[in-house]
């Protein structure tokens, strides 16, 4: 029998799809905590880093988008496309985009 293999990439993608089938509300803020907390849980990205698997990958999009990275990047990203799941269809796209293109991303292979 084959065995599939998931990225991370695949897991944002599926959960960004559709937020709501994985979490209660299915709001861009649950959302980014439960990938966040899935990768915490696989043991994502550097094994001495502290904070979130998501703080490379948010500076690198605050230049791309050429917002401020600070504490309120998160809000202040969903609060430029108006809605949670406009919000989130973005995201996935840029977590692709930043897998694919990125130097310092790690294609995590679950």
């Amino acid at each position: 029998m084959a065995r599939l293999e998931l990225t991370f990439a695949d897991i944002v993608r599926a959960i960004c799809l559709r937020p709501k089938m994985y979490m209660m509300h299915g709001t861009f803020g649950e959302a980014l905590a439960m990938l966040d907390g899935y990768a915490n849980g696989r043991r994502l990205g550097n094994k001495g880093r502290s904070g979130s698997v998501f703080n490379p990958f948010r500076a690198w999009l605050a230049v791309r988008l050429d917002l401020k990275d600070g504490p309120q990047f998160w809000t202040d990203f969903r609060d430029k496309y108006g809605d949670d799941q406009t919000a989130l269809d973005h995201f996935a796209e840029f977590w692709a985009e930043y897998e694919a293109t990125s130097d310092k991303a790690e294609q995590y292979v679950l």
